[in-house]
């Protein structure tokens, strides 16, 4: 007699299987996160233990024991995670830039030749340009060397008026050819300051440079970009172009954060600005995620469902739409998770499958880890995730227990839907249509009957209103909750006006959004 493949598993592994993603991402993770500790090891050794724990997975499940198959897919998992983490950090080929410094190849602290593409919008601070640059090659001496890697560009502006107007700035796709002298980036010595040059390891950056003219650099407008690229570029460029009106009007502080709305734009937001919405919490709402691939989706799910495009069609159209939202804006953490949470459930979806959040996360998740195992480590990446697994984990469910049985019977006062579950939570939302419909039918009588018709409608939207309020308020305490002792531990603040400021400034931002686009 077969045993099932199920036998043999407790109770909580069971529930852990309908998140099979979940439990995948937890050991990917744990992987990367030992990876950091390896100095010395044996990168074959690693690779054949784990395809034996995949051999020895199936054989386990062949035979009918879950419980050893389970944990030895598991062990396989958590060792792809650490050779991924290691591939990524100890596999430089060697014409990256950081091989190349380390034979001094590439020269620091003297000006050297290069010849590299823009990544992203240059950004304009003060007297200077900042962009990031993909390094094609550079010369040393008579010789061009092929170089790969990232490093930030500083681009004086001379300090005359037309010249200053003459320096342009620079676009995603651009290819330069510059002087430039570079340094490794550094980290303050303060105790307690932020893992400056980690950060920017993290986003492939080895080197920070600086042009002291506009002069001794040659931009060649496109010339790595592909067609895609220049649209989205065209399309960033147009959204920018139409907040400079604003700016004319000498409304900089309302130019800077429509820009950060629309297209997570920070170049013009002031400190000021920047700590007002950090110390109340709402900082999320500066920054492109999944707000704005919420809003966009469902915008145009509705337009296309109102023109009646069929549903096989409709889902692909929106998927597209967000990829190119996504590459005007920039592959940042949030908005990547947010693309590939989006494009799962769209996959879901064609498959008739429900859609649980919890599962789409970590598979999302593992998908960027699996890409860019140093993710693991970046403070937004950490966030990003944190606060959608608070929602899903925390929020979500208290919102169906204890919210959904109070307000929605009343926001279905006067109809004829019946709401007769059990429990307490139920029984007061019943008593709260109960004493509402009574209240309208008592007016109804020494009133006329339209009163009567517009305060039940006050009833429903009280229902509703009370709803929303109630679930954003419940919401972003469990964000709080969540994601304070991070917040605590890297930017060393709490800030516990939070849950209030966020009632009134989310349905703001998200009007702001939609008006800005």
């Amino acid at each position: 007699m077969r045993t099932s493949p199920q036998k043999g598993l407790s109770p909580f592994l069971l529930r852990q299987m309908n998140r099979p993603a979940a439990v995948a991402a937890l050991a990917f993770a744990a992987g990367i996160a030992v990876s950091g500790f390896c100095r010395h090891y044996s990168f074959g050794l690693l690779a054949a233990a784990a395809a034996l724990l995949l051999w020895a997975a199936a054989l386990a499940l062949r035979r009918g024991r879950a419980g050893c198959a389970l944990a030895a897919a598991l062990g396989a998992v958590f060792l792809t995670g650490g050779l991924m983490a290691l591939a990524h950090r100890d596999g430089i080929p060697d014409t990256d830039v950081r091989r190349r410094i380390e034979r001094r190849e590439f020269p620091l602290g003297e000006p050297v030749p290069f010849d590299g593409c823009v990544v992203d919008e240059s950004i304009r601070r003060g007297d200077e340009i900042s962009a990031t640059v993909a390094f094609l090659s550079f010369r040393r001496g008579e010789r061009r060397l092929e170089c790969r890697g990232g490093g930030t560009l500083r681009i004086a502006i001379p300090t005359r008026p037309d010249a200053a107007e003459a320096a342009e700035p620079l676009g995603r796709g651009d290819r330069i050819r510059a002087w430039a002298v570079w340094q490794t980036p550094r980290n303050y010595e303060n105790p307690g300051s932020a893992d400056r040059a980690g950060a920017l390891a993290r986003r492939g950056i080895a080197v920070t440079g600086k042009v002291k003219s506009v002069r001794l650099l040659e931009r060649i407008p496109g010339g790595c970009a592909d067609p895609w690229t220049r649209m989205a570029g065209a399309a960033g460029a147009h959204v920018r172009r139409s907040f400079e009106r604003l700016r004319a009007q000498g409304k900089d502080q309302q130019s800077a954060i429509l820009a950060s709305l629309v297209v997570g734009d920070y170049s013009g937001l002031g400190n000021a600005t920047r700590e007002v919405f950090q110390s109340t919490g709402t900082y999320h709402v500066l920054v492109v995620s999944g707000l704005h691939v919420a809003w966009l989706a469902a915008v145009l799910l509705r337009l296309c469902r109102f023109v009646r495009i069929p549903e096989r069609v409709r889902y692909p159209l929106a998927a597209v739409l967000i990829l190119f939202y996504t590459c005007v804006v920039g592959f940042q953490a949030s908005i990547t998770r947010c693309l590939w949470m989006f494009l799962l459930y769209l996959a879901g979806r064609s498959l008739f499958r429900r859609a649980d959040p919890v599962n789409i996360l970590a598979a999302a998740a593992l998908l960027l880890l699996a890409a860019r195992p140093v993710w693991l480590m970046d403070t937004g990446f950490q966030l990003s995730f944190l606060a959608v697994m608070a929602i899903a984990l925390t929020a979500l469910p208290a919102v169906r227990r204890y919210l959904n049985p109070v307000w929605d019977p009343l926001a279905h006062a006067g109809r004829e839907r019946l709401f007769l579950r059990p429990g307490r939570w139920h029984r007061l939302g019943r008593r709260l249509r109960t004493e509402c419909e009574m209240l309208v039918e008592a007016s109804a009588e020494r009133r006329p009957p339209r009163l009567a018709r517009l305060l039940l409608w006050g009833c429903r939207g009280t229902g509703r209103a009370g709803f929303a309020a109630t679930a954003m308020i419940l919401t972003t305490l469990s964000v709080q909750l969540w994601m304070e002792p991070l917040l605590a531990m890297n930017f060393n603040r709490i800030g516990w006006i939070a849950p209030l400021a966020n009632l009134v400034i989310v349905p703001l931002s998200s009007a702001v959004l939609a008006a800005g686009i």
